[in-house]
């Protein structure tokens, strides 16, 4: 049977305390780092919220304001046919079978 033979590393113990001591600022760094992009990107995806609740609602005024501004020119030319007493639709003379 073969003996067991102790692994030497070209390193001793002062050495991997000194890495691992010189590492925990490298590593506080990276944690910051990331929660900061962490927090960025969460600030990002509010603001997409409100822009786009605030994009529906400024859509739902447009509409609304539309359909009014249709409403009253409708009501304008009901009121210039009944007072010129005549259609204003060029396109309803040909159905009539005039020109």
């Amino acid at each position: 049977m073969a003996k067991k033979g102790n692994i030497q590393l070209p390193v001793d113990s002062s050495q991997v305390l000194s890495f691992v001591i010189s590492a925990i600022p490298v590593i506080a760094i990276g944690g910051y780092l990331y929660a900061e992009f962490e927090n960025k990107i969460d600030n990002l995806e509010r603001t997409m919220e409100d822009a786009d609740i605030k994009i529906e609602e400024l859509m739902a005024k447009h509409i609304v304001d539309e359909e009014q501004r249709y409403e009253n020119m409708e009501e304008q030319v009901k009121w210039y046919q009944k007072e010129m007493g005549f259609n204003l639709n060029p396109f309803s003379r040909r159905k009539n079978g005039k020109k």
